[in-house]
């Protein structure tokens, strides 16, 4: 039987069968190869097609293989000459930064670049969206930041600027600081830190190693080792190498959450050096995470030296500019910021458009070309420098975790990813340029060379005119030569000297070009779910691992001990696909002596059989003689609440080597412990700040990722941990001596208890009181004798360095009182030697022989006691005999009798003056310190060179010294401040003011000898004595809450022990004040803000408060614990208060765990509260009523932070307008008015918890908080505006307006008061209204003129130009837009009015232009006719050609009666509707400037038709046959009336034919109007004719004719052609046909004789 370890070694090993070379075609060389599987030994060469080279569909739709293939088939340029020009043209140059790149010897064409533009251009504005902010990690949700650590002006939040700046001046303070020696070791020789100990792996270890090895001087202000793996043998070597110097070791641990496993494992091992070197750890731990991180919490609460934040925004990767490389940089004196410098210049070039100007655009393009977009080819990286070795190991971190990824960013498999290695030159010239030659052609070369090689003066010649950095630029340059002799493609970086400026700059540099070559292959290059994968498959190893742990204790605890075969270790794990990797746990554990012991042959495991060498149980196991060495493993389960909520099992190891002696136990946990811990305790409660120092959990799911990928911190609410662990038990550290005081006094007040006959007694005194030793872990203890006992525990107290501390230790004073002197001059002529002094000093002789005495009576009665065996015996009826019951009382009074010597004894020693001798007058003094008891006071003499040592617990402790004369009377008191002490701590011997109390008064001087120090070394010896009761009750009140599960929403105390604690103290005297007061500070430790636990808080100390209100009431102990719980009370009233809103009952940490909106009940835990806070404060006075006011203020800033991060995206800081999409934009609105909406409910909540009268009258809870909402509000609406501008009213900015104004309003009928810098609604959009306004008018303004008018020579059903309607479309929807706004401020209706009427002007000016042709013939026709020679002239030049009225003027007048009759009025109603909502007293009336306009188109629309008439009426002129005066002329009374009807018939049938075309020209409407005035221009002719004949009768008859033809005319052609839709008014005679009637009806009534009648 043998281990695992020793079996394998002797097996033979593992050896490929074959030696076959496999020659490769050409053609088959393009593909890649495997090797099959299959145990035949006739294996095969199968082909392969290489993942790698799957083109993503993107690369497939563009064809850029397809271009490189073709690019390619050309070779690479060898000519010199061009090669010279093509250096020349690619080659970059940064004088300021004195920085190369030469991309010539990379193949690419201009053809390949200018089909790549476009694709470098989607990039550079990918690059720039990243920098302003853009979610550039979409898997995460995060933004991509480190480009803002060189230049906090570009982050996109002020808050992020400040946190960048506030973090850089810290980093350099800090390290100005430990380098002069401000912040210095505790405990180290050369009095300040020389040593850097950095902890952290992946981004926080590589680019913080490379700069050190780039840039550290030879001689830097500390030396830097780096622990960056969990390899145990390499944390070994870096802590052996520290040796003495760990004293003056400053370490930097270094990891987002604190949970990473390696640097975790580093931590620990690194805090167990200092704990076996004596060292307070602490005071020499840096930490840099994520605030309020697991790291953060441990590091702030075990009060680490400093600590500096990460940030989410910054991946591990990319973190060298942050604290994570700039603060190990700035301790090495490496000027940090230039570094910043650097790298900020090199980000300014980067972001350049313009492919030649942008050096890492030409890096991503060079790697493209190389690699073919697809990562076929390696990057070989070779830094031609010593100091730049690390540069490729840095780089392949930020390349490949960065490049080489499955997936693209469309969920396309493509496998990217750019393999990184290198070496430095000239070592790569014996190392792989063979290869890289004439080997496999599968990478691309990138050369780093830097142009100075020594500082200036410093270089010599090795040989006439040769420098040993010649050589090294020769190999440089002749190995380029021949790589590229032979195809082989390189890159060069070229610096002028390594600078913190010049690493900054390729840092950028190639941070940048990794970007922007991710961009070009469409992937996210800041992600890592590769790594996540491998961690996560990591934790299942170790919780597989636990589980075989598991199964084999099982089987080794069996009699006998049951060996296992792999295949059912496998089974019993229920993991039998997992059986290799079982049997690889096993084969590890065994080679590392961790009690796996295997029988069977390693080289055939199907023959194993395993088991443990020791079993877990709780009594000692004999170690097994067969055994070489033997172990014992002891582990506890606990329930382990993950993030996901669900309960997972937590297994926490211990593995130790055997000792020969028993098993020691914890008293209180009942753990074993004395190994070397592999588990750790579960963490403790990090509100309250109990923590213990290694308290970093391993889950045994899954490993959290390190600094670089972690994605968030560990919050408060992220973790649940078991109540036991939740509550910080003081008392338990006190001991086994402390257990043992405590529960013997339970067991005597039992006894007492059962002796008075009472029932709860017996269950804590049955079985030998086993409830008791249970609950107080003194199984082990109490088996041993009393001496061993004590000796053992207090050795072990001491040894045990990470033993808990009953508080918290910044130092030790060692103290010793040498002088006390008095103020007072003696008498004249007296001296000190003639003062009779009277008193008296105990002899040394009467304190021994009074002591002997007392030991000696005190030892026998003890030994009297041991020999009594309490085993009390229930009897079937379960009761007790009266002889028990007379024992036990005699047991119980020969206790008191015991507890009576003590006193009696101690009392005669203090009060015996029978061995007093008088002597001189002498001083004692009683020193302890202010944050101890009065009890704890100790006596020293001036002058004994007595040495005590007090361990103070801030600088703000004191030491009180108070002097007392011979006879034991108050001689005055020396207060020495911690504080002064540490402040100067050389100076050791002091003298010190000695001032009589009550009047302050000085009395004398105390000469002092103090050495303080803060090493806290001897803080771990055990203080013997006698124990006070209180720290007994503690004891006991911590196992009732153990038994009980105390914790956060479990606590009270019931049933026999609440008996027992209530008992206990009334029975020790126990102040009820104290017990009180210690049960709220457990409470206090885990209180939440939850009703039921403010409401025992309020039970708890309401009686000490109203008793309590004079310090003098309690004890010195007692007020120290109210005023830590009256902070604790402050900070969980300030919980409650600041989240009212936020509060959650059924929640376990007693809120919510997910934002809600608020609703208008009030929390349970609010009215408690309120109570609460009234009784610790003077609610009268004006600072509490502030303070209150401030809690509530502050929720509603929290609050509405939370509403307003809702809408953070949208707000720009550099008040420069932000250009989305309109559905972006719409978006943007929406939750703009639903954060108004939010905002308005918020103030509506707390208006109904107001109404419900719970908060103090003072409270006006919707004022104050709408104060803050309103004016956060209103700014957040004005940087929303200013950065999405509105451009109109659309429905999403409508809905802003309508929920703006709504708020606005809404607070004004709540009552609550106005605000200034409050929400105005109509002030925020006044502005933006009138643009809007403005913007609508010129755009229907452009609209109108001639070049946009569409629809010339066309017409619709209503016979009109569709310009007109399309305009009043436009017009309605324009005052549908606006309602919303005229609704609530109708003053606006004016500014809209003035804007519509121009538009209508417009219009018509826009038909006057469109039909100018068709209105021009009637240009004459509209103006007066002035009879002059020129009018005669162009009368005689004249045509004589008939006018016919063309169909565009019919448009034009249909479309300008639609206007008046059937458009405007629309618009008319709808200003008449919104003006009578305008208050009166204004100047003008909304309307007049459309009236304006009816009336200007109304006499433009009577004009044409006039000109029209005209130009009708002179058709009837052109020719004598239609002449109506002519025809009239030539009618007499002699002409018969059939004569007169044929003369009329051609004029007739002329006004027929032209009303037809009439008819067929203009509308309805159009067409009866102008038949009307035709109508009356032809009576105006008759009617002329007559008036100048008045007196000849003789051609009355003609007109009498006339007149009836054309009425029947007209009338019967319009009703014919109108039908029956014509009304009759318009049948009727126009006025002048009417006026001619008139006239011949006079003549007719003259004239008896005529035949006509009208």
């Amino acid at each position: 039987m043998a281990s695992l370890s020793g079996l394998c070694s002797s097996s033979p090993s593992l050896k490929p069968k074959h030696n076959r070379i496999y020659k490769l075609t050409p053609s088959l060389r393009k593909d890649s190869f495997a090797f099959s599987t299959s145990s035949n030994s006739n294996s095969k060469l199968v082909a392969t097609h290489s993942v790698a080279r799957e083109i993503s569909a993107d690369l497939s739709k563009t064809n850029n293989v397809g271009v490189l293939k073709k690019a390619k088939q050309g070779g690479l340029e060898k000519g010199p000459k061009a090669l010279w020009r093509r250096y020349v043209d690619w080659l970059y140059q940064h004088k300021e930064l004195g920085l190369y790149l030469d991309v010539s010897r990379i193949g690419f064409s201009d053809e390949f670049v200018s089909e790549m533009e476009p694709r470098f251009q989607a990039s550079f504005k990918a690059m720039e969206e990243l920098e302003k902010g853009a979610i550039a990690n979409p898997d995460e949700g995060r933004m991509v930041g480190h480009y803002w650590l060189r230049n906090a002006k570009l982050a996109p939040k002020s808050f992020l600027r400040v946190q960048i700046e506030n973090t850089l001046d810290a980093v350099c303070k800090f390290a100005d600081d430990v380098i002069s020696g401000k912040i210095k070791p505790p405990s180290s020789p050369e009095g300040r830190f020389t040593q850097i100990l950095s902890v952290g792996i992946g981004g926080s270890a590589l680019g913080p190693q490379f700069v050190a090895e780039a840039l550290a001087p030879d001689n830097p202000p500390l030396k830097i080792r780096f622990i960056d793996n969990t390899d145990p043998a390499g944390i070994d070597h870096q802590i052996a190498q520290l040796g003495s110097d760990l004293a003056s070791t400053l370490v930097i641990v270094i990891s987002k959450s604190g949970g990473t496993p390696e640097t975790r494992n580093g931590l620990l091992e690194v805090q167990k050096a200092f704990r076996e070197a004596g060292l307070d750890f602490a005071k020499q731990g840096v930490a840099i995470t994520q605030e309020n991180s697991l790291l953060d919490n441990t590091a702030r609460i075990e009060d680490w030296v400093a600590r500096f934040p990460m940030f989410d925004w910054v991946g591990g990767r990319t973190s060298e500019m942050s604290a994570v490389g700039l603060l190990p940089a700035a301790l090495q004196g490496i000027d940090i910021r230039e570094m910043l410098v650097g790298a900020s210049m090199m980000d300014e070039v980067n972001r350049s458009t313009v492919l030649r100007n942008n050096p890492a655009a030409l890096l991503a393009l060079c790697w493209y070309w190389a690699s073919d977009g697809i990562g076929s080819k390696d990057m070989v990286v070779l830094p031609y420098k010593d100091s730049l070795l690390l540069f490729s190991r840095y780089l392949q971190q930020l390349v490949m975790e960065s490049l080489g990824k499955e997936l693209d960013l469309d969920g396309n498999r493509v496998n990217q990813g750019i393999t990184v290695y290198g070496n430095k030159g000239s070592t790569d010239q014996h190392a792989y340029i063979q290869q890289l030659r004439e080997g496999v052609h599968n990478f691309f070369v990138t050369f780093i060379e830097v142009l100075r090689d020594r500082p200036p003066g410093h270089d010599w010649e090795l040989e006439p005119g040769v420098t040993c950095g010649d050589y090294l630029f020769g190999m440089l340059q002749g190995t380029r030569s021949a790589l590229y002799a032979n195809d082989r493609e390189s890159i060069t970086v070229t610096v002028q000297e390594v600078t913190p400026r010049s690493v900054g700059a390729l840092i950028a540099l190639y941070e940048r070009a990794v970007g922007i070559y991710a961009s070009l292959i469409n992937i996210n290059a800041y992600h890592q779910p590769g790594v996540e994968a491998g961690k996560k498959a990591a934790g299942q190893v170790l919780a597989l691992q636990k589980r075989v742990l598991a199964v084999l204790n099982e089987a080794s605890c069996k009699e006998p001990v049951e060996p296992l075969t792999l295949e059912e270790v496998a089974d019993r794990c229920h993991a039998p696909e997992d059986i290799e990797m079982i049997y690889k746990i096993i084969e590890h554990m065994a080679a590392n002596d961790r009690a796996i012991i295997a029988e069977g042959n390693c080289g055939s495991p199907h023959s194993l059989k395993v088991f443990l060498g020791e079993c877990n149980v709780d009594e000692f196991v004999s170690p097994l003689n067969h055994s070489p060495a033997c172990f014992y493993n002891a582990w506890r389960w606990e329930l382990f609440q993950p993030f996901d909520g669900s309960i997972l099992p937590k297994l926490y190891l211990q593995i130790s080597k055997f000792q020969p002696f028993r098993l020691r136990m914890d008293p209180i946990t009942n753990i074993r412990t004395g190994g070397r811990n592999l588990g750790l305790p579960p963490p403790a409660k990090f509100r309250r700040g109990h923590l213990p120092a290694t308290a970093i959990p391993v889950t045994s799911t899954t490993l959290s990722g390190d600094v670089e990928n972690e994605s968030a911190s560990a919050s408060e609410n992220d973790i649940t941990t078991d109540s036991e662990d939740d509550t910080a038990y003081g008392g338990s550290a006190l001991g086994p001596w402390h257990a043992v005081i405590a529960y013997d006094a339970c067991v005597r007040l039992c006894l007492h208890a059962w002796a008075r006959g009472c029932m709860e007694a017996p269950l804590f005194l049955e079985n030998e009181c086993a409830l008791l030793r249970d609950t107080f872990g003194l199984q082990q203890v109490l088996l041993q004798s009393e001496e061993e006992l004590m000796a053992k525990r207090s050795s072990e107290l001491t040894s045990e360095a990470a033993a808990p501390k009953p508080k918290k230790i910044i130092g030790k004073m060692k103290v010793q009182v040498r002088k006390v002197k008095t103020t007072l001059d003696p008498p004249t002529g007296c001296s000190m030697s003639s003062l009779s002094l009277s008193a008296p000093v105990i002899k040394l002789e009467t304190i021994r022989y009074h002591l002997s005495n007392f030991q000696s009576t005190l030892s026998s009665r003890w030994q009297a006691l041991r020999k009594i065996r309490v085993a009390p015996h229930l009897p079937a009826n379960r009761s007790f005999s009266h002889q028990s019951l007379a024992y036990m009382h005699a047991g119980t009074q020969y206790i008191k009798q015991v507890s009576g010597l003590l006193k009696i004894g101690v009392t005669s020693l203090c009060n015996s003056s029978s061995s007093y001798e008088v002597v001189q007058e002498t001083y004692s003094c009683m020193l302890r310190l202010k944050s101890s008891t009065e009890e704890d006071s100790i006596r020293m003499q001036p002058e004994s060179s007595e040495t005590r040592i007090f361990f103070p617990d801030s600088l703000g402790d004191d030491l009180i010294v108070e002097v007392q004369d011979s006879k034991g009377k108050h001689f005055g008191r020396v207060l020495a401040q911690v504080a002064t002490i540490a402040e100067d701590s050389t100076d050791k011997l002091r003298w010190w003011s000695i001032y009589h109390e009550p009047e302050h008064e000085p009395v004398g001087k105390l000469q002092l000898y103090l050495n303080y120090s803060t090493s806290s070394d001897d803080n771990s010896h055990l203080k013997c004595g006698s124990v006070a009761e209180t720290v007994a009750y503690d004891l006991v009140l911590e196992v009732a809450m153990k038994v009980q599960h105390f914790q956060q929403r479990n606590l009270q105390l019931y049933g026999s022990w609440k008996w027992l604690l209530t008992e206990f103290a009334s029975y020790y005297g126990v102040s009820d004040f104290y017990t009180k007061l210690r049960y709220l500070s457990y409470v206090m430790d885990v209180a939440t803000p939850t009703a039921d636990c403010l409401t025992l808080v309020h039970e708890l100390l309401m009686p000490v408060v109203m008793k309590g209100h004079n310090k003098r009431t309690l004890s010195h102990q007692e007020n120290r614990i109210l005023g830590e719980t009256k902070d604790q009370i402050e900070q969980i009233l300030s919980l409650v208060f600041e989240n009212y809103k936020s509060l959650d009952e059924s929640s376990f940490s007693g809120t919510m765990d997910v934002f809600k909106p608020a609703t208008g009940i009030a929390a349970p835990a609010l009215e408690p509260a309120v109570k609460l806070y009234t009784l610790v404060h003077d609610i009268l006075s004006p600072e509490a009523q502030t303070n209150l006011c401030h809690y509530f203020q502050a929720a509603a800033r929290k609050r509405s932070r939370r509403h307003l991060a809702e809408t953070d995206e949208f707000v720009t800081t550099n008040n420069e307008p932000n250009f989305m999409d309109p559905v972006a934009m719409s978006t943007a609105y929406q939750k703009m008015t639903c954060l108004c909406r939010n905002i308005k409910n918020e103030i509506f909540t707390d208006i109904e918890i107001h109404n419900q009268h719970i908060l103090p009258s003072f409270i006006d809870l919707p004022n104050l908080s709408a104060s803050i909402y309103s004016t956060e509000l209103c700014n957040r609406l004005r940087a929303f505006l200013l950065a999405c501008p509105p451009s109109g009213p659309s429905p999403p900015v409508a809905g802003l307006v309508i929920a703006t104004a709504d708020f606005q309003r809404d607070l004004a009928s709540w009552n609550i008061s106005h605000v200034k810098g409050g929400v105005e609604a109509k002030e925020l959009f006044h502005l933006y209204i009138m643009i809007w306004i403005q913007d609508k008018r010129q755009s229907l303004l452009e609209s109108c003129k001639l070049d946009k008018v569409k629809w010339s020579g066309v017409r619709t059903q209503h016979s009109t130009t569709p310009f007109v309607d399309e305009m009043y479309d436009r017009l309605r929807e324009t005052l549908s837009d606006y309602e919303v706004i005229i609704c609530r401020w109708p003053e606006y209706v004016f500014v809209l009015e003035n804007a519509i009427s121009d538009v209508e002007k417009a219009i018509v000016e826009a038909l006057d232009k469109q039909y100018a042709d068709v209105v021009s013939p009637l240009k004459e026709n509209l103006v007066p006719k002035k009879f002059g020679l020129k009018y005669m002239q162009k009368l005689a030049k004249r045509s004589v050609c008939s006018y016919t009225v063309p169909d565009e003027l019919g448009i034009l007048l249909n479309s300008m009666k639609r206007m008046l009759d059937v458009l405007r009025p629309k618009i008319e109603t709808q200003f008449k509707s919104w003006g009578s909502c305008i208050p009166d007293g204004g100047n003008t009336a909304p309307g007049e400037r459309l009236s304006e306009v009816t009336v200007m188109l109304r006499t433009k629309f009577r004009g044409y038709l006039q000109a029209v008439v005209e130009k009708l009426a002179e058709n009837t002129k052109l020719q004598n046959s239609t002449k109506l005066k002519k025809i009239l002329q030539d009618s007499k009374e002699t002409v018969g009336e059939s004569d007169i009807r044929g003369r009329m018939q051609p004029l007739k049938e002329q006004l027929t034919s032209t009303v037809n075309h009439l008819h067929t020209v203009f509308e309805t409407h159009v067409f009866i109007a102008i038949c009307q005035w035709y109508w009356d221009r032809m009576g105006q002719d008759v009617l002329s004719f007559l008036e100048n004949r008045k007196e000849n009768r003789l051609w009355y008859k003609g007109s009498r004719i006339a007149v009836s033809i054309l009425d029947d005319t007209f009338a019967s052609q319009m009703q014919q052609l109108v039908g029956n839709a014509l009304p009759e008014k318009d049948l009727e005679p126009p006025r002048s046909i009417m006026e001619v009637r008139s006239m011949l009806c006079k003549d007719a009534h003259n004239d008896k004789d005529n035949s006509y009648y009208y």
